[in-house]
């Protein structure tokens, strides 16, 4: 089954949830769970995922909710 999310709603949840995500990335790259997770934002225009594994900083992530709109879930996953 289909479900649509508001990006603004699917990403307070996932703040709230870091240990929820199984992987993170786009066509040229992927990140997955075998890290911490910490959600933040940059400015108001930009969020940021940083992935780190012990001290270290593994990736970076940086999400325009501007261009994100809706998170699409199926079968318990989400896709944006």
């Amino acid at each position: 089954m289909q479900q649509i999310i508001p990006f603004k709603v699917f990403w307070l949840w996932l703040t709230k949830h870091p240990d929820c995500i199984i992987r993170a990335g786009c066509a040229d790259s992927v990140v997955y769970d075998d890290y911490h997770w910490c959600f933040t934002e940059e400015d108001a225009c930009t969020l940021l995922v940083q992935v780190i594994r012990g001290k270290r900083p593994v990736a970076e992530l940086f999400i325009e909710p501007a261009h994100i709109a809706l998170v699409r879930r199926e079968n318990g996953l989400c896709a944006l």
